[in-house]
């Protein structure tokens, strides 16, 4: 991208992984109510990163890094999303179910998954290093997958049939990404350089 200016932020990566690590030994611990400060420092700085890293502009210019930036949002979203939160005024617990296992699972990994596979495939095949109409799409579908799949814990009301969607669409995204880029990996690089 053009007047882009590189940021690494090795200070607050150091702050996100303590968050992790305090957050991992609360919840071995059977603590994980007590983690939400350490979730939302993470969330913060997530975000943070986010913005500083240029995510609307990322998403306006260069698809694969869109995929990227797009990824991280999950992981921020997520952080301050418990499985239990403590009790509300009636005494009744809200509780998030897996949507922040899946939030990361699949909102996040997932989607890193097919923007960092796709841009090293692109790049490793000798092709321009540019998201096309097809990955762009299965990136889209996998933010609705993540949607799908974490709404049904959020909201007990909503079908449990969106769980199976969820699933069904999975399979559709990584096999039509399968079958775009597995040819790559034992053609010929269409550059002709080595490798």
């Amino acid at each position: 991208m053009p007047n882009y200016v590189m940021i690494r932020p090795y200070g607050p990566l150091w702050v996100v992984l303590a968050g992790c690590l305090i957050h991992g030994v609360l919840d071995l611990f059977g603590h994980a109510d007590l983690a939400w400060p350490a979730d939302l420092a993470m969330a913060a700085i997530v975000f943070r990163f986010s913005a500083q890293w240029g995510v609307v502009r990322g998403v306006r210019q260069v698809r694969l890094l869109a995929m990227l930036h797009v990824g991280f949002l999950w992981a921020g979203w997520r952080l301050p999303v418990r499985r239990r939160r403590p009790g509300r005024a009636g005494g009744d617990d809200w509780s998030a179910g897996y949507a922040p296992v899946h939030a990361l699972g699949i909102g996040f990994f997932a989607t890193m998954l097919i923007g960092m596979a796709s841009r090293v495939s692109l790049g490793h095949s000798g092709r321009k290093l540019e998201a096309d109409a097809l990955i762009w799409g299965l990136f889209w579908t996998v933010q609705g997958v993540a949607a799908v799949r974490v709404l049904p814990d959020l909201a007990p009301s909503l079908p449990a049939a969106m769980i199976t969607l969820a699933g069904l669409l999975w399979l559709l995204v990584f096999g039509l990404w399968a079958w775009k880029f597995a040819p790559m990996y034992w053609r010929p690089r269409v550059d002709g350089k080595p490798g």
